[in-house]
């Protein structure tokens, strides 16, 4: 903390020993953004506007991003509205530039898959005709054999293989009905859809909500876990407490807990606001546990009311509207509820 000078020669270092122009709008874009946080607004505004040049659209979006903060601490709002709201712009043609992307490695992805699965289906259809033969072979052999077969095998053994080959059976059959299923969707999506993009569009598209449901049930789950884990911990019942303080090594095995439990919480957070700090997360986190107001001031050494008006802070970084306390603990419980 504070040691801008020994960053602003690292920074000068860095643009005598480029190798290449283009690097060099990156780099004026943090000495744009260093001047700004010291307070030379005139040499912050140089280097920044030199960034704008950059052919990088990220380090473009940046620079819009810093020059808004700067005019808004300069007091020209207007300004910093007009550059925040070209930020926003590129920013939406970077995720639109990486969404594009992702559809196509889905999309190649999808087309690996499909034939993989005919495949799959052939064979299974291959093995289920063989299921069925061997089946009858089996029927005749125990109608011809009689009590003489089954009274010379092993009853538990006999049991257990006719269980594993019923279960193999109804497998087969559920996969064939899954399969004649799939191909039936895949036929009337294709009356509906004549064009081959777009029945391979339509495809990728409930393939892509079976996965993202799969995996939100996966993560849910996690979460669950963990939360349940967390509340049994030692960790807990110590920031729980009122007697015992915990130290800097409890409170970094706290975020960690936080990142098993709300992984989004602290992206989230500083999308919505840069501004909110490490100890603003933390105690956005240790609200959605029960820790309760009195022990909060022990936890961060202040008086209950200093508590108070910490939540209001936060909650108006967070909306950009004047709010109270409470506010932020119903932003929170909206946001990321507590998992039983």
């Amino acid at each position: 903390m504070g040691e801008y000078p020994t960053a602003f020669k690292y920074i000068d270092s860095a643009l005598i020993s480029l190798t290449e122009n283009n690097d060099a709008f990156t780099v004026y874009l943090n000495k744009g953004d260093l001047y700004r946080q010291v307070g030379w607004y005139d040499s912050a505004y140089y280097y920044l506007f030199l960034s704008l040049a950059s052919p990088s659209i990220h380090t473009r979006s940046g620079a819009n991003h810093s020059l808004s903060y700067l005019e808004e601490e300069r007091g020209d709002y207007m300004a910093g509205f007009k550059y925040m709201e070209k930020h926003l712009q590129l920013r939406d043609s970077i995720n639109k530039a990486e969404r594009s992307r992702d559809l196509k490695k889905i999309e190649s992805l999808y087309n690996y898959n499909l034939i993989e699965k005919e495949q799959v289906f052939r064979a299974m259809k291959s093995r289920q005709k063989t299921i069925w033969i061997y089946s009858l072979i089996l029927c005749l052999i125990l109608i011809t054999g009689g009590g003489f077969l089954f009274y010379q095998r092993n009853k538990q053994n006999h049991a257990k293989e006719l269980l594993i080959s019923k279960q193999k059976y109804e497998q087969g059959e559920q996969f064939l009905e899954e399969q004649k299923e799939e191909i039936r969707r895949l036929k009337e999506a294709q009356k509906q859809e004549p064009d081959k993009h777009q029945r391979y569009r339509f495809a990728i598209q409930e393939q892509m909500l079976n996965m993202e449901m799969a995996y939100n049930k996966q993560k849910y789950d996690l979460r669950k876990h963990s939360y349940s884990e967390f509340k049994k911990s030692a960790l807990c019942k110590l920031f729980l407490s009122c007697k015992d303080m915990p130290k800097e090594e409890d409170w970094i095995e706290l975020d960690k807990w936080r990142e098993l439990i709300y992984p989004d919480m602290k992206p989230f957070l500083r999308n919505m606001n840069p501004r909110i700090n490490e100890e603003d997360i933390r105690m956005c986190f240790l609200l959605t546990t029960e820790i309760q107001g009195k022990r909060m001031s022990d936890l961060f050494n202040v008086e209950v009311s200093a508590i108070s008006k910490k939540k209001k802070r936060i909650c108006e970084l967070l909306t950009g509207e004047n709010s109270s306390a409470k506010d932020l603990d119903i932003f929170l419980a909206k946001m990321f509820k507590t998992i039983e």
